[in-house]
């Protein structure tokens, strides 16, 4: 009897389990800080897919063997289903955050400040926390493509800088050069207090 039944690939199956658990973050029956946990948790589990699973898939479709059930051919067409499914599930994500999260938590007097636009009275106190507490700790390292960076490590949040004089166009290689910052994560807070009745800053 031939068998009627269609069934989801394993790796897009689990995306939309972690979807789900995305999708609670949207109700707002729940209290925030459960909400907010799940947008953890969502990212959390789709970090790890991309370290386990994506690895896997990535290393296949530059030609290494590592099963003989997947090949070059279906191991890139995979990940160009991956990807269009997290593209999706990424827009949703900053949807929820931007447009509901985050109003939220200005209405329970917690502020996140994502851009240079700064509010007057907390410039002062996070440019001298800037220079005081994070400065001395950032070790800008330049990369070239005939330099092999070995200091990267897992669970760590490095930057990416791109410089070029002032008068060179952003779109130009020349004069231009590349580092990669190690944000200070054990070193300084992740989240800093302000000075009382201003709230929270990221």
């Amino acid at each position: 009897m031939e068998n009627q039944y269609n069934y989801f690939k394993r790796d897009i199956s689990w995306l939309s389990f972690n979807y789900r658990v995305l999708l609670e973050a949207e109700d707002e029956r729940l209290p925030l800080y459960e909400r907010i946990n799940f947008l953890s948790i969502y990212s959390s589990n789709l970090e790890e897919f991309y370290k386990i699973r994506v690895a896997d898939h990535r290393a296949i479709a530059s030609g290494v063997t590592l099963s003989e059930e997947e090949d070059v051919q279906s191991a890139t067409q995979l990940l160009h289903q991956i990807q269009a499914e997290v593209n999706r599930q990424t827009e949703k994500r900053t949807r929820i955050y931007e447009e509901q999260i985050l109003p939220a938590l200005q209405k329970n007097k917690i502020i996140f400040y994502q851009t240079p636009e700064v509010k007057p009275f907390h410039r002062e106190f996070t440019e001298n926390f800037f220079r005081e507490e994070i400065f001395p700790y950032l070790q800008p390292v330049p990369i070239s493509k005939d330099k092999v960076i070995s200091f990267l490590r897992d669970n760590r949040l490095y930057l990416a800088v791109r410089l070029y004089p002032k008068e060179t166009s952003p779109n130009s290689s020349l004069h231009t050069h590349y580092f990669v910052i190690k944000l200070p994560y054990s070193k300084v807070p992740r989240f800093i207090e302000l000075p009382p009745g201003m709230g929270n800053i990221t």
